[in-house]
């Protein structure tokens, strides 16, 4: 029985420690400096549950299963980004002491199967303190991969295929293209990304310049339009301001002279209203606050009867 399995035992006996492990692992990625410059989408992690270790001792026959089985504790950091996944390597090298390393998004020469950067680590030696004590040694792995490369492991975990050869040859086509697809869509997101940020940097030289008045609003000419409006309020975050060019739209307002002689009309009126009655803070509905730069957009759009 279970209970009578001397590896069973030992490894509830061990769990905890996996647990501690992985908080600290989970720990050193949320506050690394070099991950801060990184898109991040997700960093979460596992303790591997009895029985997928007891799965893999039967099927992997090891000798020795707790040295043997290097996956006992899993951590995954997925990147919004291909070209942040540099940033997130050098970040890994920083933060654990790196065993083993597989690349299998530079210079993969198959289509089959997910694309991720898989690390064998362990706590830096150095590391000092009573909270590292019976975690140096243990070996744990570590994922790196985008969200697309993440969405592929995922489905393909999922229908359980492990290799080329498991998938039906009529799906294996489609299946290969569809591997190819992602990774295409990957390289066009970057692209995309890069683009976005050179619009953003176009947007900002080109407010305030001669014709602006006629440069059509988006999220990029709004944000740069509002800041010069109002240089001494926070912006805002940018889901508010996409928003808010949504609702002028709504509103026939698509230009940047419209919106520029829109919220001259009414500035002095927003910032005496202000006064005598300040907005209060989204998270206690107690705290007076001052207006952000959407906040004042917005209310020079209600003020108007035009747009009500």
């Amino acid at each position: 029985m279970l209970r009578d399995n001397p590896v069973v035992e030992d490894f509830r006996r061990r769990r905890p420690v996996y647990e501690q492990l992985l908080v600290e692992v989970l720990h050193s990625l949320n506050q690394s400096e070099l991950l801060k410059e990184v898109r991040v989408h997700s960093i979460d992690g596992r303790v591997k549950e009895l029985g997928s270790f007891l799965e893999k001792l039967e099927r992997k026959n090891y000798s020795d299963p707790f040295r043997q089985t290097t996956d006992l504790v899993g951590a995954r950091v997925v990147c919004l980004f291909i070209d942040d996944l540099d940033i997130v390597r050098e970040a890994v090298g920083v933060e654990f002491l790196i065993l083993e390393s597989e690349n299998k998004v530079d210079g993969a020469d198959d289509t089959f199967g997910y694309m991720s950067h898989h690390f064998l680590c362990q706590i830096q030696p150095g590391a000092s303190g009573r909270r590292y004590d019976g975690l140096k040694g243990i070996t744990f792995e570590l994922q790196c991969r985008t969200l697309l490369m993440d969405a592929w492991a995922n489905v393909s975990h999922y229908l359980a295929y492990k290799g080329e050869s498991s998938v039906p040859a009529s799906l294996r086509r489609d299946f290969n293209a569809l591997s190819g697809l992602l990774f295409v869509a990957d390289r066009q997101f970057q692209f995309f990304y890069q683009g976005a940020m050179e619009a953003r940097r176009n947007a900002g030289e080109a407010v305030g310049s001669e014709g602006s008045d006629d440069l059509v609003l988006d999220l990029d000419v709004t944000s740069a339009l509002l800041k010069q409006e109002f240089p001494d309020r926070e912006l805002g975050n940018l889901v508010g301001v996409s928003e808010l060019v949504e609702d002028l739209a709504a509103a026939d307002i698509d230009q940047a002279g419209t919106l520029i002689n829109l919220m001259r009309r009414y500035k002095s009126k927003i910032e005496a209203d202000e006064r005598s009655n300040p907005p209060v803070s989204s998270d206690d509905h107690e705290t007076a606050t001052a207006y952000t730069c959407v906040g004042m957009a917005r209310r020079a759009l209600q003020m108007d009867s035009t747009y009500n």
